[in-house]
């Protein structure tokens, strides 16, 4: 009996492979300015794959794990692989099918049992949706269609800072931040990248600093990291950023614990004379996520850069002037 060309359309098989190389297996590339920032975080990935049905056939799909890879004879270096079955209509049809793919060198297909079952495995990133096909062997017009896509990674996040660099003086000033997601090879593109806060780091002063001939290094939680949550944060001075100092308990030590003002101004002032030597003034990390329905979801990925920490609002210059003479006699 004759049964038409269904060209049966599965809902979309997304995969998310090892695509994004770098370091042997993935992570980011490093960029020389410093607008450009390096990440190292592992991204994840899987595969969704729809279920669809039609007239004379219906695919089924389970996704194959990890740990069963070598059980099912699946590549160790696919990240993602599906086993699809078919179903005739009528159940009881006797029939052997045959896969197609419209690209060979991305996805592998391995049909098994007759074609009744196909194993798919993703070899790498592709830029165009691939399309499968199932025929069936006794009627060439009964065939099932599967979609494949590929979901872009992050390669690279560009960032630009204004002020570009980090301003401190006796004010504070605001800055913003600019990320932008240098997405690789894919066929969808995430929408819902966001930068959820980072870190700012001092890499001018040591963990230490002397003040009136003693080394603090033997009071407690003086240095930090900065913080901040957003896309923003505001710079006052290096003491209010980098410093969180607590008074040592009454007895522990044989000095009496420095005023806050005495601290605040001997640490600008050592921070300042150290920047002049520092070519790595800062560090600047950002924590950042991204996701894709249920199959991918990147959370807390860091991308970082070194920034400039300008310093010239610390230097404190002469209202007014006086000598001890008004004239000289020789």
């Amino acid at each position: 009996m004759f049964r038409k060309k269904t060209g049966i359309a599965l809902a979309a098989l997304l995969f998310f492979c090892a695509g994004i190389t770098g370091f042997a297996t993935n992570g980011f590339g490093l960029f020389e300015n410093q607008e450009t920032m390096q990440t190292a975080q592992q991204n994840d990935g899987g595969a969704i794959l729809g279920n669809g049905s039609g007239n004379g056939l219906r695919l089924m799909s389970a996704v194959i794990a990890k740990a069963d890879y070598e059980a099912n004879g699946v590549s160790p270096l696919a990240e993602t692989a599906y086993t699809i079955t078919v179903t005739p209509t009528p159940a009881d049809a006797v029939d052997t099918y045959t896969w197609t793919s419209t690209d060979n060198e991305s996805v592998k297909l391995t049909p098994s049992n007759g074609g009744k079952s196909c194993k798919v495995e993703c070899l790498k990133a592709f830029g165009t949706q691939i399309t499968l096909t199932c025929t069936s062997d006794s009627n060439a017009d009964v065939t099932a269609d599967v979609t494949v896509d590929y979901v872009k990674r992050i390669s690279s996040v560009s960032v630009s800072i204004n002020p570009a660099s980090v301003k401190f003086g006796s004010t504070e000033t605001a800055h913003t931040i600019t990320a932008t997601p240098v997405w690789g090879t894919g066929t969808i593109t995430p929408s819902n990248f966001e930068v959820t806060g980072g870190t700012l780091q001092n890499n001018i002063m040591e963990d230490t600093f002397v003040l009136n001939g003693m080394r603090n290094a033997f009071r407690t939680g003086l240095f930090m990291d900065h913080e901040f949550t957003g896309q923003t944060f505001s710079a006052g001075s290096p003491y209010d950023l980098f410093l969180n100092y607590q008074y040592p308990t009454s007895g522990t030590n044989s000095w009496p614990a420095p005023t806050e003002a005495q601290l605040e101004t001997a640490y600008n002032n050592a921070f300042l004379a150290a920047a002049q030597e520092s070519e790595n003034d800062g560090t600047l990390t950002l924590k950042y996520s991204y996701s894709y329905g249920e199959a991918v979801d990147v959370s807390n990925a860091t991308a970082s850069s070194d920034v400039e920490l300008a310093v010239g609002g610390l230097v404190v210059s002469a209202t007014d002037i006086s000598v001890n003479e008004d004239a000289l006699i020789f």
